[in-house]
């Protein structure tokens, strides 16, 4: 009889008694293995939005003591915006492989949120890690949407709002290939280059810096691309509107500086003042630029940004890798 009682206990015990979550909000010093056990399975694939982000997220925040225990403090402070008051590190969940380990978190500041992936080795070490999106509160002009597969590769799908590029989108895949995450696809469409059949000639130089990448206004194309150090850039400017009959390029090098730069050369009355703003260039002709475009227009305006590349590199002994994740993209 005592042995019966024994077995219904122990049932009763394994059915309805399971292990408490290990409180991550706190200060205390968290045993790898707890902290790791904390974090639900995410079932792939899964698709993350603005609109089911909040639904994703675990109701139980990580607080910054906690996460830098298993990530360097210099990352964290990075992805905090420097110790930020008001943020709040949510998790999304965990995503299990043989030989590494992801974690999904959800950074929540008081206008926008940052998706992150970090990677850990089957040891819970920090491997590395990624900002894959930034999730505004207010109405945004991008639609953002990504997609996570089995393997696992981490796809952002983005399609501008803005009227100036309608319908423009890219479509960026990552994989962690040699402990780094890597792009392994890439896809622009752009109606603008579409259409006029604009063809860029620095597309394929470096794109690192902060600030390259490709801005646009109507029939226009300002391309930036890495230069000699994080200030300066080679950029490609283009005018193709053959209604109008306005056709022109110029292309150079500029330093920026305190978001400011200005492109002279010897001998060319041609100048160029470049202002940054938030996501976007402002540009004006300062002297004589009839040389290099036609006479009824000018390379004045607002160009808008459409996307910058992430700061990885394939190299080049990755290439038989990159093609097996490639066929399993979704």
């Amino acid at each position: 009889m005592s042995r019966f009682i024994y077995i219904i206990l122990l049932i009763f015990t394994l059915t309805f008694c399971k292990e408490e979550k290990t409180d991550l909000s706190g200060e205390a010093v968290i045993v790898p293995s707890k902290f790791k056990s904390s974090f639900n399975s995410i079932n792939l694939p899964i698709e993350i939005n603005n609109k089911n982000l909040n639904i994703l997220t675990n109701t139980k925040p990580i607080s910054l003591n906690v996460l830098k225990q298993f990530i360097p403090d210099s990352i964290v402070n990075v992805l905090s915006t420097n110790k930020l008051k008001k943020i709040i590190i949510m998790p999304i969940g965990k995503i299990e492989k043989e030989k590494e380990w992801y974690l999904v978190l959800n950074f929540i500041f008081p206008n926008y949120k940052d998706l992150v992936v970090v990677a850990f080795d089957e040891k819970n070490k920090f491997i590395n890690y990624i900002k894959l999106a930034n999730f505004h509160n207010a109405k945004n002009n991008y639609q953002t949407q990504i997609t996570i597969n089995k393997e696992p590769t981490f796809t952002v799908k983005e399609k501008s709002l803005t009227l100036n590029i309608l319908n423009s989108s890219q479509i960026i895949s990552y994989a962690l290939i040699d402990h780094q995450f890597s792009i392994i696809l890439k896809e622009l469409q752009n109606t603008i280059i579409k259409k006029n059949n604009i063809e860029n000639p620095i597309d394929t130089l470096p794109d690192f810096n902060a600030l390259s990448g490709d801005y646009f206004k109507e029939n226009q194309i300002l391309s930036l691309r890495d230069g000699n150090d994080k200030n300066a850039y080679k950029f490609y400017l283009n005018m193709n509107n053959s209604e109008n009959k306005c056709t022109g390029e110029i292309n150079g090098e500029i330093k920026i500086q305190k978001n400011k730069a200005e492109f002279k050369t010897k001998n060319d009355p041609c100048m160029l003042n470049f202002i940054l703003t938030d996501n976007s260039i402002k540009i004006k002709e300062l002297g004589q630029c009839g040389n290099k475009r036609s006479y009824e227009c000018n390379f004045n305006g607002i160009y808008y940004k459409n996307y910058t590349k992430k700061h990885n590199q394939l190299k080049k002994n990755q290439k038989l890798k990159i093609k097996s994740k490639i066929n399993n993209i979704i």
